[in-house]
């Protein structure tokens, strides 16, 4: 049923009222503004169920007339690709349905004040340092089943599902370990160390592949006045990929598997101690820049962009979140962690899903919200995302629109791993415990606070303590 012209306006202004709340006066502003409206009239959520069985061009049924409010976290990537892209894709397609757009950094400070009072947006892209943490979402009841969505025809052939259009592990990601999704990870990024390609050549620097060629590389490039390491050490979830990589490229995808299913060894087992081992020596060498620890995200890339650090890691939104700051002759190019000696697989490279997009379970016009997501996975809705971001999607087909120097880099470190690529997903499951224990423990280890014997031993006793109490990988 639509909802009336008023009852749209008020939704859309507790949207807002929220985001301002957030931003200016802090979380308990944003939860004051979501949820004192009493005064005025706030549409129920639409009663029976939803369906995809609509035919192939509005699967589960739309009402054009229906507002659609989408909230884009406006981090990396921006939120132009939302705002003139996909948000278009829908306008165009129904014309008459109001389309609310707002991007927003702390997502957490807007969405949750929204969830507790019944009253979210339709579309969420939860991502970002101040994400809501899915599993308190799953938890609740808060996030809708996307099978329906995944079971749909897909918006570039109808006889193909939008499951079988999806890259490998995109499904898995967004299911905490069942079988239904519930998030939908949109953005396919590889991650790895960061260096200017430009600089290494000028410097006459070899790419380092292994770990003792990293670690005599870091030695000449400290002698040349040179940073040879940095990170965002305000958020350090960004170590994630190279501790983990560094340990499954010496032990294979099992060392993933293990930390994805909390297992009694995860962190305790040989490749993990020995991965420990080489971060903690990189920043007792005198390698990692000593201000790093203290350092945010663009500050920590700007340093790198500005030529005082040679390598940084990050994902593959780095060239687009530096797109602006990055000097003319920078070529941006990323490698893997080099290879502990008897890595059993040395070549092994970190890529998967990013962005998680979700559509409340209260949603008020969960249909809408189902169909912005097919619109998103279609090529067109592809290529208006990489064209603006330089980044893959989650779609397997949709490539158009990507030529820019990190971008090549990235597709060629693809190409040489071959079928050598892993992901895992217990920072997805598990968003608490990765970012206030796995991440903190990861930095310390890094600026030398924790030694890898109480490293290992600390974040195994959180594993179990978080098995034992229930969770399951």
């Amino acid at each position: 049923m639509p909802l009336s012209s008023s009852s749209r306006a008020t939704r859309r202004s507790v949207l807002r009222r929220a985001a301002l709340g957030a931003a200016v006066l802090g979380p308990a502003a944003g939860l004051v503004s979501a949820c004192s409206d009493g005064d005025e009239p706030v549409a129920a959520a639409p009663k029976g169920a939803l369906a995809n069985t609509g035919g192939a061009d509005n699967p589960f049924g739309v009402d054009g007339a229906t507002a659609l409010d989408v909230v884009i976290f406006n981090g990396g990537y921006g939120d132009r690709y939302a705002a003139e892209g996909h948000e278009v894709l829908y306008k165009n397609k129904f014309p008459s349905a109001p389309v609310e757009h707002l991007a927003v950094v702390e997502i957490s400070e807007v969405i949750k004040p929204l969830l507790a009072a019944a009253r979210p947006p339709d579309v969420v892209n939860n991502s970002g340092a101040h994400q809501v943490p899915p599993e308190e979402m799953k938890e609740k009841g808060q996030l809708l089943d996307l099978t329906l969505l995944l079971d749909a025809p897909s918006a570039d052939d109808p006889a193909v599902k939008v499951r079988d259009t999806l890259r490998p592990g995109i499904v898995a990601d967004g299911s905490f370990g069942g079988d239904k999704m519930y998030m939908l990870f949109y953005s396919y990024s590889a991650s790895g160390l960061w260096y200017d390609a430009a600089l290494f050549n000028d410097r006459k620097w070899q790419v380092p592949k292994t770990w003792p060629e990293f670690t005599e590389l870091c030695g000449r490039i400290r002698s040349q006045g040179i940073s040879p390491f940095v990170f965002q050490g305000k958020y350090p979830y960004y170590l994630l990929e190279p501790f983990v990589t560094l340990a499954v490229r010496h032990g294979g995808r099992q060392v993933a598997k293990d930390m994805d299913s909390l297992s009694a060894k995860a962190w305790t087992n040989e490749s993990v101690r020995l991965a420990a081992e080489a971060w903690y020596q990189l920043g007792q060498s005198g390698y990692i820049y000593k201000g790093a620890a203290t350092m945010s995200h663009t500050e920590s890339q700007d340093f790198w962009c500005n030529g005082d650090a040679a390598f940084i890691p990050c994902g593959s939104w780095l060239e687009n979140e530096q797109r602006e700051k990055t000097p003319p002759k920078f070529k941006m190019s990323v490698m893997g962690p080099p290879a502990l000696e008897g890595s059993s697989a040395p070549g092994m490279v970190f890529a998967g899903g990013d962005e998680a997009f979700i559509v409340p379970a209260q949603a008020r016009n969960p249909a809408g919200g189902l169909e912005y997501l097919r619109l998103m996975l279609s090529k067109e809705g592809s290529r208006q995302f990489s064209s603006r971001v330089a980044s893959l999607t989650a779609v397997k087909t949709a490539e158009g629109g990507l030529d820019s120097p990190g971008v090549q880099s990235t597709a060629e470190l693809l190409k040489k791993a071959g079928d050598e690529v892993y992901s895992f997903k217990f920072d997805k499951l598990y968003r608490t415990y990765s970012d206030e224990v796995v991440g903190p423990a990861i930095l310390k280890l890094m600026v030398g606070t924790m030694r890898p014997s109480e490293f290992t031993a600390h974040l195994q006793e959180a594993t179990d303590t978080l098995r034992k109490n229930g969770a399951k990988g």
